[in-house]
């Protein structure tokens, strides 16, 4: 299964969330989201974090600030992200909110949320074929009550 988990000290990236961000879009009743620009440099020290070895440039990319407000359950439709590398950054959430998250059909099993206080959870997923900058698919479940924020790099 082409993903691994990580975490990433809060120092890393508190100059990208003390920003305050006020163009968001509503992608839907649960959620907004908008697009950011975070430094090469700091993307580049996220990166050397998930320990792989592909190629990522300076162009082209997008990054997200995702917001949820989530009553009972929302459901992330199954897509590819159409880059060859993902990095999702698991911000904050309400202690009610559990989420199950699939790529490619198969639970990830692992807690990509961080239990550290100086830490965020991540996981990185990517596409092992080199002719095709798709990503692989992927979809998920947010259950319980509250907010849910994350950080999403579409390298």
């Amino acid at each position: 299964m082409p993903y691994t988990t990580f975490h990433i000290p809060k120092s890393i990236l508190r100059h990208v969330l003390s920003k305050k961000y006020n163009d968001w879009d509503e992608y839907d009743s649960s959620c907004n989201r908008t697009k950011i620009e975070i430094p090469y440099n700091t993307i580049d020290k996220i990166y050397k974090l998930t320990n792989l070895n592909i190629p990522i440039f300076n162009n082209d990319n997008t990054y997200h600030y995702i917001k949820y407000w989530i009553k009972n359950k929302y459901t992330i439709s199954n897509h590819d992200d159409g880059c060859k590398l993902t990095i999702i950054i698991y911000l904050k959430k309400d202690k009610s909110i559990k989420d199950q998250f699939y790529i490619e059909n198969k639970l990830v099993t692992e807690n990509v949320w961080s239990n550290n206080s100086n830490t965020y959870g991540a996981i990185a997923m990517w596409n092992n074929d080199n002719e095709y900058n798709i990503g692989p698919e992927h979809y998920g479940h947010i259950i319980g009550n509250g907010e849910r924020d994350i950080l999403c790099l579409f390298l």
